[in-house]
């Protein structure tokens, strides 16, 4: 869920969160405005349009400490066990202090790159946060029913987030996952043209500077049975996807990587039966020309079935 206030600034709130807008002024008399937000629970990103006036005033508020801004991107999470409070800079800068306001001798600035960690009993620890992590191949379609994203394994990480939007600016939040492994699963979404950004999660409890990608989901399966029948070998094949699909059936004779002997394609049937096969070994595999059901997106991906042994004996 994104909170788009007056100004442009917006507050994303990841799921399992609880937040309370304590303050949504905008003030006649100085033409500016006065903004607070409380976390009670769970995690926000801030994303603070620049603040022109000096009355300007956008802050976030945790059970121990309070932060303002004039104008950045930053996350506030209150950690559910410790109850520690950590404000993570991504873009610009942050004040952060003790308390309940910002006159605080324990106020400090905590610039893009970096984290501020205030326990419960008011001491603050800041650190850098990681840096972004990379996904691999992030550019190829993910197809399966689960979509699978793989991270490259980096020192000093504790596990991965990641979240997907459908715009950009993650306004529009999809949803998201966590984990400590370098594979994460998300469960099957729509099709269509999505953002994923992915973070590091540190021993210390800090949550790393973020990588954002592009990436299609194409929902697309494909598998295949070959039995023998009273008229012949039958080939089928089956899937899942939305827009048009075209199979194409390939058998080999002796080897995977001889050349095909038969290479049917732009199949639109499920099944072909073949009376003539010979004797001997054979490997078959059946792939997909997948269209999407946007008739905008010209682009089509093509899956494949692995090779299965088939042998032939008359």
């Amino acid at each position: 869920m994104t909170l788009q206030l007056e100004d442009g600034s917006r507050v994303s709130l990841p799921s399992n969160s609880k937040v309370r807008i304590t303050r949504l002024r905008h003030l006649l008399l100085t033409d500016s405005i006065d903004y607070e937000i409380a976390i009670d629970k769970g995690r926000i990103r801030s994303k603070v349009a620049p603040l022109d006036k000096p009355a300007d005033r956008y802050r976030v508020r945790t059970p121990v400490t309070v932060s303002a801004v004039r104008g950045t991107d930053y996350r506030t999470r209150v950690d559910e066990i410790s109850g520690t409070a950590f404000s993570e800079t991504v873009e610009g800068e942050v004040v952060v202090a003790t308390g309940e306001n910002l006159t605080s001798a324990s106020l400090i600035s905590v610039p893009a790159g970096s984290g501020a960690a205030t326990t419960v009993t008011g001491a603050i620890t800041k650190a850098e946060l990681l840096p972004p992590p990379e996904l691999l191949d992030p550019a190829k379609v993910q197809s399966e029913p689960a979509l699978q994203f793989s991270i490259a394994p980096r020192d000093s990480v504790v596990g991965y987030r990641l979240i997907i939007a459908s715009d950009a600016g993650f306004i529009d939040l999809v949803t998201e996952a966590e984990g400590q492994g370098t594979v994460l699963d998300i469960p099957t979404i729509p099709n269509g043209r999505y953002f994923v950004k992915v973070t590091a999660l540190a021993a210390d409890g800090f949550e790393g500077m973020p990588a954002t990608y592009a990436f299609k989901r194409q929902l697309s399966t494909v598998g295949g049975s070959a039995e023998a029948g009273d008229f012949g070998y039958r080939f089928k094949w089956f899937g899942e996807g939305e827009g048009k699909r075209f199979y194409r059936l390939q058998i080999l004779k002796d080897s995977k990587t001889s050349i095909p002997i038969i290479d049917e394609s732009g199949l639109s049937r499920d099944a072909v039966t073949l009376s003539d096969l010979p004797d001997g070994d054979y490997y078959w595999r059946v792939g997909v020309i997948q269209f999407s059901s946007d008739p905008g997106d010209p682009e089509a991906i093509e899956r494949w079935t692995d090779f299965e042994k088939l042998t032939v004996a008359n």
